[in-house]
């Protein structure tokens, strides 16, 4: 188990106590699982159901766990570290679910940023969490891109830029690049498992949109 967990680094945040934890988890209301074992389980059960499907792509729930696992040692070589924020701007895509379980593997914090969202919010949704990254769709009627380049020099801590949908500018990662290789093979079998999240850990940044 890690030290220091997100109650410890995270400032800003009040957590549950211990006390109102174990309330939970002995009244049942919790099972103490991550996000990464909720998808295992679901995975290991029904891996050749359906999980998700948008307007080109069907994924099943064992291909689902696959793409996000290698997303996961993708963004742990991108940089990525337990704790560290991350925009994540996209429509509704099975894209959005790689990446989202993908930084809810290493402890990493997606921040959900609608895509309608626009200089203001996405230049404040960076600023107030000093997110590392940010991902943004290609090939839309607004210039996702754009917009973050015009932004980028007033955000220093801002380090990893992914776009999905279509060819990656410069400076940017194309996520379907990062799916296409076989990565895993760097890294020790067990690996993802020595950085799971304290099930109490941040799993999610979900500022309020009117959702």
């Amino acid at each position: 188990m890690r030290q220091k967990i997100h109650k410890d680094i995270i400032s800003g945040w009040i957590p549950f106590t211990d006390k109102e934890i174990n309330r939970y988890l002995s009244k049942g209301y919790w099972h103490n699982l991550t996000v990464g074992d909720a998808l295992d389980r679901t995975a290991s059960l029904f891996p050749d159901k359906l999980a998700i499907i948008d307007d080109k792509t069907q994924v099943t729930w064992k291909e689902l766990r696959e793409r996000s696992n290698r997303l996961a040692f993708q963004l742990i070589k991108l940089g990525i570290n337990y704790g560290d924020f991350f925009v994540l701007q996209l429509p509704n895509m099975v894209e959005f679910f790689y990446l989202y379980f993908a930084f809810n593997r290493i402890g990493a914090i997606p921040i959900m940023c609608l895509p309608r969202h626009r200089r203001r919010e996405v230049d404040y949704e960076l600023k107030l969490h000093e997110a590392k990254g940010i991902c943004v769709p290609t090939g839309e009627p607004f210039d996702y891109v754009g917009m973050v380049e015009e932004i980028k020099g007033d955000h220093p801590y801002l380090k990893l830029f992914l776009t999905t949908g279509g060819p990656a500018p410069a400076g940017w990662l194309s996520l379907e690049k990062l799916l296409e290789e076989d990565i895993e093979g760097q890294f020790p079998v067990d690996y993802l498992s020595t950085l799971k999240p304290d099930p109490n850990d941040i799993s999610t940044e979900q500022l309020s949109g009117g959702t």
